[in-house]
């Protein structure tokens, strides 16, 4: 049986959709995912609960997201990011677990996001090389599409999309210049679920590339909106020269959905979404 955690987030409710024989752990119910869930902290999960499903395969998408947000919860960053990450990797060695893909992104400026996951990743190649554990690093890009919450975490697709609906200022940290790898989230699951276990690095991206300030125009021609693009200083612990380049080497070859038709639906949503809560 397969074990996803934070499988009623944006990416693990549509993972679970391309899975079969899965279990969901998460800390709390969420209208993303209909699926009977284990409300479990990964940080409480153990052997013999590993066991007690037959758990062979985990795919962990739990943790604390953000950048500047997490400076407020420096240590319960760490605490979920990487000793909860520790905690699954101890126990699915005393559960003879096989297989584990760690979900994660590019470890770009310095914050405690970035620590907690590069600490992580760091123990998941030390359980590889001393007990023999299979597992993908699966780097995932500027996932988008219905669905994808607007808070607490700030997401480009999410704001410049709900801003425009309410012709408000688009606000651009930095230059605009650094680039985003804006990937569908159905092909995000769909390459998720299809990856080997080979002690591997994956990048979950597209071969196209496009800057911020690119983006924030194309959405608001879509949406037709008279919304200003406002440039405001980067923020606390981000890096303002991303080039967020994936090496598409690493994944099987695939026919990603085109950005353009990726934005519609996710356009559709938040406009129907705006209406529902208006």
């Amino acid at each position: 049986m397969k074990l996803i955690t934070g499988g009623t987030g944006f990416i693990g409710s549509k993972l679970d959709e391309y899975l079969d024989d899965t279990l969901i752990v998460d800390t709390s119910h969420t209208h993303l995912s209909t699926k009977d869930i284990i409300i479990k902290d990964i940080r409480n999960i153990d052997a013999k609960f590993l066991k007690s499903f037959d758990i062979d395969t985990i795919y962990h998408l739990a943790g604390i997201l953000g950048t500047h947000e997490t400076f407020d919860y420096i240590v319960e960053t760490e605490s979920v990011n990487c000793i909860g990450t520790l905690n699954l990797l101890e126990e699915a060695r005393k559960a003879d677990v096989k297989n584990f893909l760690y979900m994660t992104k590019l470890n770009m400026g310095l914050n405690p996001y970035t620590l907690s996951k590069r600490h992580a990743q760091d123990y998941i190649e030390m359980y590889s090389k001393l007990y023999g554990l299979k597992y993908i690093i699966a780097i995932g890009y500027t996932v988008y599409g219905p669905r994808q919450p607007i808070e607490p975490y700030y997401k480009i697709m999410p704001m410049f999309i709900t801003w425009t609906f309410n012709n408000l200022p688009m606000k651009i940290w930095g230059d605009g210049n650094q680039t985003i790898n804006p990937i569908y989230i159905d092909d995000t699951a769909k390459i998720i679920s299809i990856l080997p276990f080979k002690n591997q690095t994956a990048h979950i991206g597209t071969d196209k590339t496009y800057s911020v300030n690119e983006t924030a125009r194309l959405i608001k021609e879509m949406v037709r909106s008279k919304s200003r693009i406002i440039r405001i200083p980067m923020r606390k612990g981000e890096d303002p020269g991303n080039d967020l380049t994936a090496d598409i080497s690493t994944i099987p070859k695939f026919e990603f959905t085109q950005f353009k038709d990726g934005l519609i639906p996710t356009i559709e949503y938040y406009k129907n979404y705006l209406l529902r809560v208006h």
